[in-house]
């Protein structure tokens, strides 16, 4: 196999995915050349620039939480994964209401993606809670996945804050008697150095954790 490229392009690859993209796509101006639009050049209009602007990061709805883009018109050469980030993260947002704002991102670059192909993406609804949504996304070209995405969304809310400056580390673990409990079905030894004035009692009171186990491990 290809060592230097595990995604290697052929014409046939183009191609399909070109006839995909314009049957899934039938108003899309879909270029038959791999050379990109020659740069546009600079306009006094915002409105000209923002609507270029989306054309490149708004994919296509298809229905059935598929979306799909083109944007060999405007890249060539290398298709930057930033801008595959986004467009995931832009269909994503399009199957939460709002006020939900994205909280977390897990991104995984899986192939070298191409901008002379279509990009498809296929979005998963993994939950929607009362707060929470979690949605997944997969793109494609030619068929085969080049990213996947884990993103979470959060209706925004006001929480309590339980920030202190980190403690000076101790150098030693405290000695036994109330500091020391032994976890896991007798297999390890523990000792809390907690925070003075904390209450002790308190799962969540702050301290240092050391831990050993009291045989010897495999």
């Amino acid at each position: 196999g290809d060592r230097t490229n595990p995604f290697p392009l052929h014409d046939s690859d183009v191609r399909a995915g070109r006839d995909r993209f314009a049957r899934a796509v039938p108003s899309a101006a879909v270029p038959s050349s791999r050379a990109p639009e020659e740069p546009h050049p600079p306009s006094p209009s915002s409105s000209d620039a923002s609507e270029r602007f989306r054309r490149l990061m708004d994919p296509e709805h298809l229905g059935d939480d598929r979306f799909a883009i083109d944007v060999s018109a405007h890249i060539a050469g290398h298709l930057f994964g930033g801008l595959v980030v986004a467009q995931s993260l832009r269909a994503a947002y399009t199957t939460v209401e709002p006020p939900r704002r994205v909280q977390s991102v897990h991104a995984y670059f899986l192939r070298t993606g191409r901008p002379e192909l279509p990009i498809e993406f296929e979005l998963h609804r993994d939950t929607d809670g009362r707060s929470f949504s979690a949605r997944r996304v997969v793109a494609s070209q030619a068929g085969r996945p080049i990213f996947s995405m884990i993103c979470s969304f959060h209706v925004p809310e006001q929480t309590p804050e339980r920030l202190r400056p980190m403690p000076d580390p101790p150098t030693a673990p405290p000695a036994g008697g109330d500091h020391l409990t032994v976890d896991l079905d007798g297999l390890f030894e523990l000792r809390r150095d907690l925070v003075e004035g904390d209450d002790h009692q308190d799962p969540r009171a702050s301290g240092s954790m050391w831990v050993r186990a009291l045989g010897p491990l495999p």
